[in-house]
């Protein structure tokens, strides 16, 4: 039942039909919560091929949906982006101040981690402010570009997290960062998965499989999908794939580094790699269905910094995994723990190609080990796990309120 008098403001920089990562999450939240609270989502609008269509009040599911106008000037990448985060934020801090009293909590995602900051300015200890860590920033920075000295953003990811009530994050290893520098309470909630959508589909009605290059399916098919960006280690994955020539290599994406990864690939004489674009949304589960292996190539220290959530998509059609990344993360320990998945060391072409080598001997996608793996993801993973947890967070502050 839907308490009207218990409003639920939901901070994104994006949401549906945007194509950011947390965009489906962010949705899914804002749709199981508008059942119990009165809910408004507050979002930049809708951009296309570098154009911002005029922000605008609308209904969707029950949601009130406001989008703000932003950005309109051609800036270099980084430089627009930070001009677009300051535009959002003081609109924010506007949008907040005029409505104060009408918000019990308020739910921030964003990366950077600095939105909590113009929110608590905004609202005072009117609404409790929940914080959502996807990402650790600027751990980012530190994992990319190496120990700088980063005092300013440090100080700026501290208050963040201690001007929050509550921060919700994903994964042990990055709650206890958070404990390790604030005094805030911190509850893990990881990335879900809606097994009901996302599970095993057959190769014979696997559209996507059948879409591909009669080339593609000579050889055993190794695949990455995803996004295609300074977190991923795909210098290793070239390595490996001039190593095998017995095998094929798909990688499904966009993203930052894709030009030049192309640019490698036909620079080193590559055949083996054929890159494609993203499939929409609803393909997921016939993309994570037709591979021999999915890949998760990740960079050395980039662990400290993003949490790779797509596994759970990957396990849901029961499919095998190998991931090359730190092997004493926590991500590392329950895959090997649980036989989730093979794990190796990054960026470590050698190592890579014998565990890919191992998985395909062992034929992990047998209809039992695969069983298993979907199981597992259903009972530790599955999206009314995650919604239940949101609510009754969200209760119990709407009670203390």
């Amino acid at each position: 039942m839907n308490d009207m008098n218990r409003k639920i403001l939901i901070v994104t920089p994006y949401y549906y039909p945007d194509i950011a990562s947390s965009v489906k999450l962010m949705k899914e939240l804002a749709e199981f919560l508008s059942d119990y609270f009165d809910v408004v989502v507050y979002t930049n609008e809708i951009r296309k091929k570098d154009t911002y269509f005029r922000g605008s009040k609308q209904e969707e599911n029950r949601i009130r949906l406001v989008r703000v106008r932003n950005c309109f000037v051609r800036l270099p990448g980084l430089l627009a982006k930070v001009f677009e985060y300051i535009v959002f934020s003081i609109k924010l801090v506007i949008y907040i101040r005029k409505r104060r009293n009408l918000f019990n909590t308020i739910f921030c995602q964003s990366n950077p981690p600095l939105l909590t900051i113009p929110i608590r300015i905004a609202a005072g200890k009117r609404a409790k402010v929940i914080f959502n860590v996807q990402d650790l920033f600027p751990n980012s920075l530190v994992a990319y570009f190496g120990s700088h000295n980063y005092y300013f953003l440090r100080k700026c990811e501290k208050i963040a997290y201690n001007w929050s009530d509550i921060v919700t994050t994903i994964s042990q290893d990055f709650a206890k960062w958070i404990r390790s520098i604030s005094n805030t309470t911190v509850k893990i909630i990881p990335n879900w998965i809606n097994t009901a959508e996302i599970s095993f589909v057959e190769q014979q009605h696997n559209n996507v499989y059948s879409s591909l290059d009669s080339i593609i399916k000579q050889k055993p098919i190794i695949v990455y999908s995803g996004n295609i960006g300074i977190n991923q280690d795909f210098d290793t994955v070239l390595k490996v794939s001039k190593m095998s020539e017995d095998l094929n290599f798909v990688i499904i994406g966009s993203g930052k580094k894709k030009k030049d990864l192309k640019i490698k690939i036909t620079k080193c004489g590559i055949n083996n790699i054929f890159l494609l674009e993203p499939f929409p949304s609803e393909k997921i589960p016939e993309v994570y269905s037709f591979a021999d292996i999915y890949l998760l190539p990740m960079r050395k220290n980039a662990m400290i910094a993003s949490y790779p959530s797509k596994a759970w998509s990957i396990l849901a059609c029961g499919s095998t995994l190998v991931a090359s990344l730190d092997v004493n993360s926590g991500f590392a320990r329950e895959m090997t723990t649980n036989q989730l998945a093979y794990v190796c060391e990054p960026e470590n072409a050698t190592e890579l190609l014998r565990v890919i080598r191992i998985a395909l001997e062992e034929n992990s996608n047998n209809a039992r080990v695969r069983q298993y793996r979907m199981e597992y993801v259903r009972k530790n993973y599955d999206i009314m796990i995650a919604m239940q947890n949101y609510l009754d967070l969200m209760q119990q502050i709407a009670d203390y309120n």
